[in-house]
């Protein structure tokens, strides 16, 4: 996976395509206040800096994959601790020390969806919150998408391995421990949205 995702990032923009649609509506849930907030699966560093735009007093972690990509949020936001995320998905910070997690466009990307759902539940402090987006599959788009994209969704090429609806996204939220808080579409119109996300809050007794 890792030799894959250096090809991706190797000469990619740090601002995808998707930025502009999804950004607007998911600023706004960036706390302001003193905290620590952690971009899993950061990229070139383009959400983190906008983060850091919105909360000059947070203290900022990102991790990903990549080495390339990694370096180029290095550079981007040179005050923001980057870490490595191994193969489990682990990133090296300790349990409950994060008082949000986002993770933006990135559990379509990730073969091992239990391990990544268990490093969200371990790193979010309890009473903390999780941001997710990740493109939105629905009844209307799918058969939108049989009949006239199956082969451009579903390229054997494409970095996206893992296709969420809403309900299966909710219950593995649920599953690990999250309470539901915000859930929305963005992007296109009703029913073809591009995306969806969703603000979960860590439950303060397991």
């Amino acid at each position: 996976m890792k030799k894959f995702y250096e090809r991706y990032w190797d000469g990619k923009q740090a601002e995808l395509e998707d930025f502009r649609y999804k950004w607007p509506i998911l600023s706004k849930f960036i706390p302001k206040k003193r905290c620590i907030i952690f971009d899993y699966g950061c990229g070139k560093g383009k959400i983190l800096s906008e983060v850091r735009k919105l909360n000059k007093n947070a203290t900022l972690y990102g991790a990903d994959v990549s080495k390339i990509a990694r370096q180029a949020s290095r550079n981007s936001v040179p005050d923001v601790k980057i870490l490595e995320i191994t193969d489990n998905q682990k990133v090296a910070l300790k349990s409950d020390s994060c008082d949000f997690v986002l993770s933006l466009d990135v559990i379509e990307h990730i073969y091992d969806t239990e391990k990544v759902f268990v490093e969200f539940k371990r790193l979010v402090k309890k009473g903390g919150y999780l941001l997710i987006s990740t493109p939105y599959y629905g009844f209307i788009k799918n058969i939108i998408i049989a009949c006239m994209g199956f082969n451009v969704i579903y390229d054997p090429k494409s970095p996206h391995i893992r296709f969420y609806t809403k309900k299966n996204l909710i219950s593995l939220l649920i599953e690990h421990g999250f309470i539901i808080e915000k859930f929305g579409y963005y992007g296109r119109f009703p029913f073809v949205w591009r995306g969806m996300y969703v603000l979960a809050k860590k439950r303060s007794i397991q």
